[in-house]
């Protein structure tokens, strides 16, 4: 409704129900897919709506455990208090509420220090913001959409933009956005928050969580995984004008918003088919449970993973890290995975 209004668009009359529907469902939804250029196509107010769509549609996941919260302090069952115990540390209402502030002031920090990088990278006199408020807000924006692994622009063509596709210092802030946005915020809590930090420091034997070592690890691995094998099948072509370190670091940008984000620093159109079909893969996985990112999970795959191992080895039990895995996580994990495999089908089909 609010993209529908004359003056959120720069063209005469309104956006059109459908466009301004998919438009608002590909925001909330922190897709980035859009039938229209956001960059010329909407004023200031129709961009600073997205923006808004993002924000909120990235953090889905407060008002989801907001509710699961509520629902379990009615009595729907101990499942649900078990896992309110590994979100918020207690089963309260408060505690989950404090879980739910903690949130988003952690978000809205790591926002903010994006968007400052953001600014400084992008430069004076840079065609694309010729004012300073274009500047600022230009920064915010792509600051909000990286970290919520929108993949939105307000640049035509994106990052690959003429005035940005080199600017190598930018793809290196947007990139470690994706990564944060995409490793969860319990991840972030349990490796960054001061008082697991100095605990750790009082306590050195004490490790990180077992689900923050899954998704920092998987993360990484998939992340160098996709780097290497983007520079291995694109080094003689789209990256045959860059030298190693511009090389290295838009292989790393790419792996990194493949999984989640959708921006893109190179000719999408030019990739080789190879490296198509690794994008399919890295898409089909995604980011880590808990975070702004889709897919099936990096904790799902990690699963499956321990479960392929285990079953060429004749093992009985499944293990990850030197912990064993539940059976019925196990078939959870196999049920998500069959799941995504018919849906996608199905869509492509259709």
């Amino acid at each position: 409704g609010l993209l529908m209004l004359p003056e959120m668009t720069t063209i005469e009359g309104s956006m059109p129900f459908v466009d301004a529907l998919f438009t608002s469902t590909s925001a909330t939804c922190v897709t980035g897919l859009s039938v229209v250029d956001p960059a010329t196509y909407f004023t200031f107010k129709g961009q600073f709506v997205i923006m808004m769509l993002i924000l909120i549609g990235g953090l889905n996941i407060v008002g989801f455990v907001g509710f699961i919260v509520l629902m379990s302090k009615v009595g729907i069952g101990v499942r649900y208090h078990s896992f309110m115990d590994d979100y918020a540390k207690k089963g309260t209402i408060d505690s989950a509420l404090k879980m739910l502030k903690k949130i988003v002031l952690v978000s809205l920090f790591i926002e903010l220090i994006g968007a400052v990088f953001f600014y400084v990278f992008l430069g004076d006199n840079n065609p694309l913001t010729p004012t300073n408020g274009d500047r600022i807000f230009a920064s915010v924006f792509h600051s909000v959409s990286a970290f919520n692994n929108a993949g939105f622009s307000i640049f035509t063509n994106g990052l690959y933009n003429e005035h940005v596709q080199e600017n190598y210092f930018m793809h290196i802030d947007i990139m470690m956005l994706i990564f944060f946005g995409s490793m969860g915020f319990l991840v972030i809590f349990d490796v960054f928050s001061v008082e697991n930090l100095r605990e750790r420091m009082r306590k050195p034997w004490k490790r990180i969580s077992f689900n923050s070592k899954v998704s920092i690890y998987f993360s990484l691995i998939f992340v160098f995984l996709g780097a290497a094998l983007f520079y291995l099948f694109e080094y003689d072509n789209t990256l045959a004008d860059k030298n190693t370190g511009e090389a290295i670091i838009t292989s790393l940008f790419q792996s990194v918003t493949t999984r989640t984000a959708g921006y893109n620093t190179v000719d999408m159109a030019a990739l080789t088919l190879p490296v198509i079909i690794i994008f399919l893969f890295l898409m089909f996985v995604g980011a880590s449970s808990g975070s702004t990112g889709g897919g099936i999970k990096t904790s799902t795959f990690a699963i499956l993973w321990a479960s392929t191992v285990a079953t060429m080895r004749e093992k009985k039990n499944v293990e990850l890290f030197k912990r064993t895995i539940l059976q019925d996580t196990v078939l959870k994990a196999f049920t998500v995975l069959l799941f995504f495999i018919v849906w996608n089908l199905l869509s492509i089909i259709l």
